[in-house]
């Protein structure tokens, strides 16, 4: 049906091409001849047109790489895959004839590469990182850029694809990340809930940072409390890692094995692709907690621990659980001490995924090249992947709407499309790859956070952290505040320091120092409201949105924590006027989260995320969901 209606509007819009281009010759007179349309059913992912930069001739074009940089390459060879011979996805590790194939696949894989080291790498032996043989016959290796068209014209090799690397699609722009959390009263997975569907049964692969497996809504003992409750079984055990993992793509991982990729009944498989290891967590990389983010939005646990013995509801005690809460998770950590993932890399994950039985594989991941609707045969991998039984669904992109990112607009505001721009796109590979199931981002009707109040009014903010400060419900209580309206801060021409203005003579000992953004950096302003003898300080936003503030340079350990502008603005208006630049008020820190529901007439696109039409005129994103301002792992 879905297929039937992208058809039906494709015709729709081809047939409104054709009488836009038919009015004017019509008009030259009634005599004009008749044209008679016709059309052929094509499959229109196969038709796909690669975009072209028509601002450069291939004369003009230069080598990307010299001859002997190191580069990863997908050398895909001629014979079909598994998958495209006609073998199902369910259960193919333990399908005879799949298993032989596969053999046999390894086998030629094996003597290509035997061939390769002789002949187009003069006898180094070809550094190999994967295998694939189940949705795609591919050898992934690094080798030296030179050598690609040998390779390339030796028998068996279809082509060889120069892999892309991509980075995790977490918001960067103002060191702005959203609040992550759920919104089930956007999703409808309240009504789900209430019907008895948690999830219960299905298997949920995260392909991303990694994850906290010790975070208490990953709690093993809650997790079985809960699936007891259901009277349900598990999709994925112990044994079934066992029985399965020769066939995986990371059982070639020195000192990894089944038993070490098992964690628990909630985690039953856990590796890092990246690295080529079993550590998931984020604490030996600086690659970010996004995974956990994601994993807990996804299948953070219904219950968590009371501490008396019992369990108690996740939604009471920590205002959050997941989507599926009492579905498995997969960690497939592809972002680590080795940097980002390439093709290889994520498509390594989803075979394994595959393999294990996944009924969803969820990728957050993308270049930042906006309208890129190829990747060398990627593209073409991932529609194999619709036979599948899983589902992958992958990040439209973090990069904003197009007008946002459109020729002048930034100079003049215009948000015009000018010659020079690509498309109506932002989002790049592998979510505008025509078959890739991609997900925008809403932002959340509602808010579940920490918080504090003043006359009244509940204030959400969003928490600096990893610069040394502490968290502000540290010091929960109730304070006077000082407004500093016009803080900032002069920069010397010759030294290039900071001084601070308005500001030297006040006393801020024992009380919560607020000013605005802008005019000087954050940590400038901290340092001084810090050095002022504040207990806290609060950043109100000078525009509309959500900041996170990136404090690098800052000193002390005082909280920060940035708010809406609009709250500031209430903080102002409230307040005590001592003079032009100062007001003085009271408030009130929480150690706790509250949520609050907005009811909004309708949903709006997330600041941040990437919409819009590629170049090949597909339709994209496939679908919206809640992404911003939402509360998960912590």
């Amino acid at each position: 049906m879905k297929r039937s209606w992208k058809r039906f509007l494709a015709l729709i819009l081809t047939l409104s091409m054709v009488v836009a281009l038919a009015v004017p010759a019509l008009a030259e007179g009634d005599k004009a001849p008749k044209v008679k349309v016709t059309w052929e059913k094509v499959e229109d992912a196969e038709k796909s047109a690669p975009v072209k930069d028509s601002r450069f001739t291939p004369a003009e074009q230069e080598a990307p790489f010299a001859d002997t940089d190191m580069v990863r390459v997908s050398i895909v060879l001629e014979r079909a895959s598994v998958l495209e011979v006609g073998y199902a996805a369910e259960n193919v590790a333990a399908n005879p004839g799949a298993i032989a194939y596969r053999e046999s696949l390894a086998r030629e894989q094996a003597d290509v590469a035997e061939r390769i080291s002789k002949q187009a790498l003069g006898g180094k032996k070809l550094d190999t990182v994967w295998n694939f043989t189940l949705a795609a016959n591919i050898i992934s290796a690094n080798v030296p850029y030179g050598s690609i068209k040998d390779i390339e014209a030796m028998s068996g090799v279809k082509e060889v694809v120069l892999e892309m690397r991509y980075e995790p699609q977490v918001v960067s722009r103002d060191a702005d990340d959203p609040d992550m959390s759920i919104a089930s009263q956007m999703t409808g997975t309240q009504t789900l809930w209430a019907s008895g569907y948690t999830g219960a049964g299905s298997l949920v692969a995260i392909v991303d940072t990694g994850l906290d497996v010790d975070h208490e809504l990953f709690d093993e003992g809650a997790f079985d409390y809960a699936i007891a409750e259901d009277g349900a079984s598990l999709k994925l055990t112990a044994a079934d890692v066992v029985s399965v993992w020769s066939a995986l793509n990371a059982s070639k991982f020195a000192g990894a094995d089944a038993e070490g990729a098992y964690i628990s009944s909630k985690i039953p498989y856990a590796v890092n692709y990246v690295d080529g290891d079993l550590d998931v967590t984020h604490v030996n990389d600086r690659q970010g907690e996004h995974g956990s983010h994601v994993a807990g939005i996804a299948t953070g646990n219904r219950y968590v621990d009371d501490g008396n013995g019992g369990y108690e509801e996740s939604l009471t005690a920590v205002s959050t659980q997941g989507q599926a809460p009492d579905a498995q998770v997969m960690v497939m950590k592809v972002f680590g001490k080795g940097g980002g993932a390439y093709d290889s890399d994520y498509f390594a994950a989803i075979e394994d995924a595959i393999v294990l039985g996944a009924d969803s594989v969820n990728l957050s991941l993308g270049s930042g090249a906006a309208g890129f609707t190829f990747s060398g045969g990627y593209e073409s991998i991932l529609k194999k992947l619709t036979k599948a039984d899983t589902l992958v669904s992958i990040s439209m992109g973090n990069n904003g709407a197009w007008a946002d990112n459109t020729r002048l607009s930034g100079l003049f505001g215009t948000g015009y499309l000018y010659a020079e721009d690509k498309n109506y796109m932002t989002g790049g590979s592998p979510g505008s790859f025509a078959n890739s199931f991609t997900v925008a981002s809403v932002d959340n009707d509602g808010m579940t956070g920490a918080y504090f109040s003043a006359y009244d009014q509940d204030i959400f903010y969003t928490e600096a952290s990893g610069y040394g400060n502490d968290p502000i419900s540290s010091v929960a209580g109730t304070y006077e505040y000082v407004y500093l309206d016009n803080f900032g801060a002069d920069i010397d021409e010759d030294t290039g320091e900071y001084t601070v203005n308005n500001f030297e003579d006040i006393d801020l000992t024992g009380k919560i120092g607020i000013c605005n953004r802008g005019t000087s950096s954050f940590f400038v302003k901290a340092n001084a409201i810090a050095e002022a003898g504040a207990v806290a300080v609060i950043i109100a936003n000078n525009q509309s949105g959500t900041i996170s503030m990136n404090l690098t340079g800052y000193k002390y350990h005082i909280p920060a924590v940035t708010i809406l502008k609009e709250d500031g603005q209430w903080l102002k208006d409230n307040a005590e006027s001592v003079n032009g630049d100062m007001y003085t008020g009271t408030i009130t820190i929480y150690d706790s989260v509250k949520a609050v529901d907005y009811d909004a007439d309708y949903y709006t696109m997330s600041e941040f995320s990437s919409w819009g039409v590629p170049g090949d005129l597909s339709l994209k994103p496939d679908i919206t969901a809640p992404g911003g301002n939402i509360y998960s792992l912590n």
